[in-house]
């Protein structure tokens, strides 16, 4: 059994300003800030922070008092899993974890470097607006494990676009199981070693929107990973 939470997410009104799970907006940091800056550009580019989550240990076993933020590199799209970076903090640990990436079946240690500072560029929507939403969390579920291979049923119309038919499982979701389209598990992804951290799946009729602006490939669903011990995360896009 997988536990997790399925959410929805509302524009937010007002900043947030708690250590508490939300997209957009400043981070809250729990510790230094780490700022991690894109590995491609010649010139220092800040990543864009797409969202913070406060580990809940129904979930995650053991991670009390955890705080996950997350970026991605907008230069270069579309969007490779290598700028894709996720801090794992404490109020005593500014960087708990490695981060990795996976190229053609490899795992590599990513190098990136970070900046201290509180503020940078964040998420935007369709007018280029920054915007913050709140995050309504579902209780505490647990999914019934997939056998590996497990296709689950999407719809698709002209456009690449996709929505799958049991939302719980293959929509927005902290926890679970991650959708995969292979034969396998994403590398370096299994159930015994790793969590899912987080699956965020484009908004029905969109294929960059989920509902900010993230330079994928169309038809693609972002997931990241963190080890059962808290120390590695990875990020996975896979798509149709």
């Amino acid at each position: 059994m997988f536990p997790k939470q399925n959410f929805k997410l509302k524009e937010s009104t007002k900043p947030i300003t708690e250590p508490i799970t939300k997209f957009g907006g400043q981070p809250v940091w729990i510790n230094t800030p780490q700022w991690p800056i894109d590995p491609y550009p010649t010139e220092q580019v800040k990543m864009l922070f797409i969202g913070q989550i406060a580990l809940n240990p129904a979930v995650f076993s053991g991670s009390e008092g955890m705080m996950a933020y997350i970026f991605f590199a907008e230069e270069g799209e579309p969007l490779i899993e290598e700028q894709l970076v996720t801090v794992i903090q404490t109020k005593n640990n500014p960087f708990v974890n490695k981060l990795f990436y996976v190229e053609m079946d490899e795992v590599f240690p990513a190098k990136i470097e970070f900046l201290e500072e509180l503020q940078g560029p964040v998420i935007y929507d369709k007018k280029g607006l920054n915007k913050e939403y709140s995050v309504a969390l579902g209780e505490v579920q647990q999914e019934k494990k997939l056998p590996v291979g497990t296709k689950l049923d999407y719809e698709r119309d002209y456009t690449p676009r996709l929505r799958f038919k049991d939302a719980k499982i293959g929509g927005n979701k902290i926890g679970g199981q991650p959708v995969y389209f292979n034969i396998d598990y994403p590398i370096p992804y299994n159930p015994e070693d790793w969590y899912l951290l987080l699956q965020l799946v484009p908004v029905w009729g969109e294929y960059f929107y989920f509902p900010f602006f993230i330079g994928v490939y169309p038809v693609t669903i972002i997931q990241i990973f963190i080890s059962k011990d808290f120390k590695n995360t990875v990020s996975s896009l896979p798509g149709i």
